[in-house]
């Protein structure tokens, strides 16, 4: 059952959802609506009459875990500290399962808003995908291992901005036209300030790449430099300043939504690699800018070096209540409206006059201007409908030999888009128009095969199926939502136990094993044999981790 559990989150629930299901365990209208605030909620428009088994087995394994745990005959033979401890390992498995299935209903839902903005794109209008890659590392094209060591990486910024094709060089028939703006900083870190001039720069940039674009759509991970009421406190302000407009926000779930900044990413690590190859050194945000211009540079992609003074970061003053629980902003001459999921509910209004921050940033210094040659070509990736040329071709060669061999699949999980050519599996990946199935997959029709061959393995799938039916299920409205964690704070006891690894591992120069110094407060015990730390104190490795690296 564990094994079924992990193969629905993992491939099978993402092709299940939909807005508009009879099944309530697939609506993920009444999954991602608040009950208890009607701003954040929309009722559906259709009964949930039916059910599904697949995604039952969720609920049902967790059920059935917990009910052999508490039936298990030999409980009185183990002592109870270490009943405590599988009991808590039990409920915290079970919290790490729920919330990746929410995760799953999320996604899936945040991903509509890109497919939706990107189908009524408008002429003057671009959807910009921002996000930060990882610090490049200075590379010499010799180098010794004592060069190795001790290197410290430097920030880079990517903004795509998507157009509907307006250049003689791209045909315009269902191809959008991608613009890449790379901000590489010479000082500055990775902050909402950096963000914020980020942005105003790229607003002032943008008539000399795509002139006939008046209205932008951001979107952004969940990193707290983007999602945070500080930048949205300034965005609404630049709105009043800038010629071009920020109609949306809209955040995508962790792992999700920005696959055209990674696959830009790697085009430039590649380039830079190249560059390195030919017997350079790329050691300063000056190099990383003639790497990424040499032999033509990277269709598509412009960079320049900056500078952000972090000392003249201000203090905002306006709070949004619950800002890390919204997902999807809106922004209007009178004011923001704010969405805890993307089309639900009438949502949050904020007045303009809420937002009291109305100071020019200051602290930005350009050192390399974004330059455009005339032979300058953007990018572009096709955008791909329902029903794809490339989807015909394969269809048909598969009512001639049912096979998909030397086909390039979506490395998406659960994606059933197969391409024949790997130019458009790239296209598809930067749109991110993915299509789940929840029919039955290769992997399920290997077993059903095996089942029919080996009388053993029919009778456990027999068994499985059986132990899952039956098992009736209540699901609350608004499952799937983010929920605020309550804070809590740490006891003098474990701060003080904590310290004293923190002075240790300085002392020392070792590496802390975070997962290694959460179990240390499960199972540590004083002098008389009994448990140092209770229940209410132990620590997961991320909470630990946070601390110490502060």
């Amino acid at each position: 059952m564990i094994a079924s559990l992990n193969q629905h989150l993992k491939f099978d629930i993402k092709g299940h959802l939909s807005t508009h299901s009879s099944c309530v365990s697939h609506c993920t209208t009444f999954s991602l609506s608040d009950p208890k605030c009607e701003t954040f909620r929309s009722k559906c428009d259709h009964e949930h009459a039916s059910g599904c088994e697949e995604c039952e087995i969720v609920d049902k394994t967790l059920c059935e875990v917990a009910r052999e745990f508490d039936e298990c005959t030999i409980k009185e033979c183990i002592p109870k500290d270490t009943m405590e401890e599988i009991d808590f390992e039990i409920n915290q498995s079970k919290l790490n399962i729920l919330s990746w299935k929410a995760h799953c209903v999320r996604t899936v839902h945040q991903d509509q808003a890109k497919k939706n903005v990107l189908e009524d794109l408008q002429p003057n209008q671009a959807l910009v995908v921002m996000d930060w890659a990882m610090k490049f590392l200075p590379i010499k094209h010799r180098e010794s291992q004592s060069d190795f060591f001790g290197k410290k990486g430097i920030s880079w910024h990517l903004s795509s901005v998507i157009t509907r094709a307006a250049y003689p060089a791209i045909d315009q028939e269902n191809h959008l036209a991608v613009n890449t703006f790379v901000h590489i900083l010479q000082l500055g870190n990775q902050g909402w300030f950096s963000v914020a001039h980020i942005i105003t720069d790229l607003l002032n940039q943008m008539p000399s790449f795509a002139p006939n674009v008046s209205e932008i759509i951001l979107k952004s991970d969940n990193a707290g430099c983007y999602h945070c009421s500080s930048l949205v406190s300034y965005l609404q302000h630049l709105n009043q300043l800038s010629r071009i407009k920020i109609l949306e926000y809209n955040f995508s779930e962790p792992q999700s939504g920005k696959d055209i900044c990674d696959a830009k990413t790697a085009h430039c690590k590649m380039h830079i690699l190249r560059f390195s190859g030919e017997g350079h050194d790329v050691l300063t945000p000056d190099d990383m800018v003639i790497a990424l211009n040499s032999n033509g540079g990277v269709k598509g992609v412009v960079t320049s070096v900056v500078s952000i003074d972090q000392s003249q970061e201000m203090r905002m003053k306006t709070k949004i209540p619950n800002i890390s629980l919204m997902n999807n902003i809106s922004f209007h001459p009178d004011g923001v409206t704010f969405r805890k999921a993307y089309g639900i509910g009438r949502g949050y209004f904020l007045p303009s006059s809420h937002f009291k921050d109305n100071e020019q940033i200051l602290g930005f210094e350009v050192h390399t201007q974004f330059h455009r040659t005339d032979s300058y070509i953007p990018g572009s990736v096709k955008h791909e409908q329902d029903k794809t040329e490339a989807d015909e071709e394969i269809n048909k060669e598969e009512e001639i030999d049912g096979t998909k061999s030397g086909l390039f699949a979506c490395p998406e999980q659960g994606c059933m888009k197969v391409y024949r050519k790997q130019c458009l599996l790239e296209c598809h990946i930067c749109v991110g128009n993915h299509l789940y199935c929840n029919t039955e997959n290769t992997l399920d029709k290997v077993k059903h095969l095996w089942a029919e061959k080996c009388i053993a393995v029919e009778k456990n799938f027999k068994v499985l199926v059986k132990g899952t039916l039956g098992v009736a299920e209540n699901i609350p409205e608004g499952w799937a939502l983010k929920t605020a964690k309550a804070q809590k704070r740490f006891s003098a006891k474990v701060k003080e136990f904590l310290y004293s690894m923190y002075l240790d591992f300085e002392r020392t120069g070792r590496r802390p094993n975070f997962d290694k110094i959460s179990a240390n407060l499960k199972y540590l015990r004083n002098d008389n044999g009994l448990k140092h730390f209770n229940r209410e104190e132990w620590l997961s490795s991320s909470q630990i981790k946070s601390l110490l690296i502060l």
